[in-house]
């Protein structure tokens, strides 16, 4: 309290010639409790520092001219005066010579590898592409990706469905409906740059959802096959098994060159 009375008489001339070298902790505390801010021991000496610093390196100081009446002083910086101009005269050129590669040959390189490249598989389990833009979606995707080939499971596409329901610009659609069921459903989209017909296996059977279709890339064929095995099929998986490996050993008979893919949704769990 006595403090606070203290603070209240002083005037602010009086205030400046009352100075106190250390306070005590009791004092400290009472300062604290008032929310009053006291200045440190060392108030202005960082300030005073940086202006001596600045005095040092002026543009009166530096180049030994007193500043002109009404002027300010500039920071001139302590850094050597360098000409920049002449480092970059005293540069030597460095020359190289690039040869140029015929285009002919270049281009034959490029086609070269562009038949030996392997197409792109895209694999989705779209979960109903019947659904409201669904298909715009997978167009997006086959697009940006430049997809040479999609197998998507679980289509949920029915009879009702026609195909141009589900065609996209630029590929060619074959699909395989659930039957008896709702659900389920496989379709393969090929780029159309590519030829691609459908290969039926000769023991097929409709529980199966697999559906083989025949892609000539370049120089070598491609086998797709799109396969999805439901949680609860209707028919025990050893069956599916031994049905898969007939497919492959009719393929290998008629295609001997061509390579076998199989892709889609095996669900595993219920394959083990």
């Amino acid at each position: 309290m006595a403090l606070r009375q203290m603070w209240r008489t002083l005037t602010k001339q009086q205030a400046s010639h009352y100075t106190v070298t250390r306070l005590c902790q009791q004092t400290r505390d009472v300062i604290t409790q008032l929310g009053l801010r006291r200045r440190g021991c060392r108030a202005g000496k960082h300030h005073r520092r940086r202006v001596e610093a600045a005095r040092l390196v002026t543009s009166s100081t530096v180049l030994g001219n007193p500043a002109l009446p009404g002027t300010v002083p500039v920071i001139a910086g302590n850094r050597l005066t360098v000409d920049r101009v002449t480092r970059r005269q005293d540069r030597q050129p460095v020359r190289t010579v690039i040869r140029r590669c015929s285009t002919t040959s270049s281009h034959a390189v490029t086609t070269t590898a562009t038949n030996r490249a392997l197409p792109t598989l895209y694999v989705l389990n779209a979960a109903s592409i019947a659904k409201p833009h669904a298909i715009q979606h997978l167009s997006a995707d086959l697009v940006s990706y430049d997809v040479h080939i999609a197998v998507i499971t679980e289509t949920h596409l029915k009879q009702r469905h026609a195909d141009h329901f589900a065609d996209i610009t630029g590929y060619s659609l074959f699909r395989r409906d659930r039957a008896g069921r709702k659900g389920g459903g496989i379709a393969v989209y090929v780029n159309s740059q590519l030829s691609a017909t459908v290969w039926t296996c000769p023991s097929d059977s409709p529980l199966f959802e697999l559906l083989w279709v025949s892609v000539c890339a370049g120089v070598r064929d491609v086998i797709v096959g799109a396969l999805y095995h439901p949680p609860q099929p209707l028919y025990q998986t050893s069956d599916l098994l031994n049905h898969t490996e007939v497919c492959v050993d009719a393929i290998a008979s008629a295609f001997p060159a061509a390579l076998v893919v199989l892709a889609g949704d095996f669900n595993r769990r219920t394959m083990s």
